[in-house]
């Protein structure tokens, strides 16, 4: 008996949850109603555009620019993004019809070397620098620059806190040092 209760409850339901067509307003009538227009947000500042370093070069740009800050969590090393013309392009290439955004993009690219520990501890410490970044650099990284951070071993017992503590410190460091 349940079984068919079950079976009309579920038809019911499809009826309930089918769209059905509506009139269109050219049918006379007017009172078709119609979703609400979202309404409009205030334009907010925009955001650094934040893209991962995938290149070999532009890692060896970053780290021959000799502007870095070590910490006991982490070493930050940082350079001046290249190309004019489209800061997301760090080939230096012409980009050609691509418009250069309004607001410059921030690299970013993590390495961490055998030194860290055994694949899981690296694996590790590379999750744990990618959460800083997500937490860090949309508010404190600058823009047009590109950062590289290099994992040590306490990145993976170190508390995060602390982690936290040194990324700021060392962007701080970093945008001291570095020239215009």
């Amino acid at each position: 008996m349940t079984d068919k209760n079950d079976h009309t409850d579920r038809s019911s339901m499809r009826s309930v949850l089918s769209l059905e067509p509506q009139m269109s307003p050219k049918s006379g009538n007017d009172s078709a109603k119609t979703a609400p227009s979202p309404p409009q947000k205030p334009a907010l500042p925009q955001k650094k555009q934040i893209i991962g370093l995938k290149q070999r070069r532009d890692y060896l740009r970053v780290a021959r620019s000799g502007i870095k800050a070590a910490q006991p969590g982490l070493v930050l090393q940082a350079a001046h993004r290249h190309s004019q013309k489209n800061p997301t392009d760090t080939t230096g290439k012409p980009s050609g019809d691509m418009p250069s955004p309004a607001v410059p993009a921030t690299g970013f690219g993590i390495t961490a070397s055998k030194k860290v520990g055994n694949a899981v501890a690296r694996n590790r410490a590379k999750r744990r620098l990618r959460a800083l970044i997500a937490h860090i650099f949309p508010v404190e990284a600058e823009a047009g620059m590109d950062y590289v951070l290099i994992a040590r071993s306490q990145t993976v017992k170190r508390p995060y806190k602390a982690l936290e503590a040194d990324l700021r410190r060392a962007l701080d460091r970093v945008s001291r040092r570095r020239t215009p």
